[in-house]
């Protein structure tokens, strides 16, 4: 009896000794699944801060590509622009002065031209006075048109003439500048 006595004792002493390993395991575990968990939250918190830092890496990438492409764009307009100023400075440099007698009839046909369309606009549509307006204009530019070409051509054909007349005139008129001034000087130096 002694023995089974004791073989029980060493029976429940061997399972309380397993109960509390097992509890000692089963606390371990928990404590394992606790850390598991930890790292857990510690991977997801990190995963998101991974995936906003690829989102805002994406946002700068996509504002860095939008800027290049502005960068490139102003760059191609500012070649535009340096091209357009140095063709202009080329058309300028080997434009000639322009003659001021051309310079007066453009700006005196501009007024002249914008005067006839304030005029005409002021004439109704289905007015009769219309045509009669429209082809007075017509007779007017034109003897405009051949009194400037007559104006030319005579200016053309004076210049030489008037030239040679500057040229015959300018001694003469010297000559007797200096003979009257001389009788003029004598004159006042005998009353004196």
């Amino acid at each position: 009896m002694q023995a089974v006595a004791a073989e029980r004792d060493r029976h429940a002493a061997d399972k309380i000794e397993l109960i509390v390993k097992v509890n000692a395991q089963s606390k371990e575990l928990d404590g394992l699944y606790e850390q598991l968990a930890a790292v857990t939250a510690e991977h997801d918190s990190l995963r998101l801060e991974s995936n906003a830092i690829i989102a805002e890496r994406d946002s700068l990438r996509l504002q860095l590509d939008s800027a290049s492409a502005e960068r490139d764009s102003a760059a191609a307009a500012t070649a535009r622009v340096a091209e357009e100023n140095e063709r202009l400075r080329n058309q300028i440099a080997s434009a000639s002065a322009p003659d001021p007698a051309v310079v007066i009839v453009d700006f005196a046909s501009e007024k002249t031209k914008a005067l006839v369309a304030k005029a005409r606009a002021a004439i109704p549509a289905d007015s009769p006075a219309l045509p009669w307006f429209d082809r007075t204009v017509s007779a007017l530019t034109t003897a405009g048109c051949v009194t400037v070409e007559v104006t030319r051509e005579t200016a053309r054909w004076l210049a030489p003439r008037i030239k040679e007349a500057y040229a015959w005139a300018a001694p003469r008129t010297r000559e007797l500048y200096a003979k009257a001034k001389t009788e003029l000087d004598a004159k006042l130096a005998k009353k004196d």
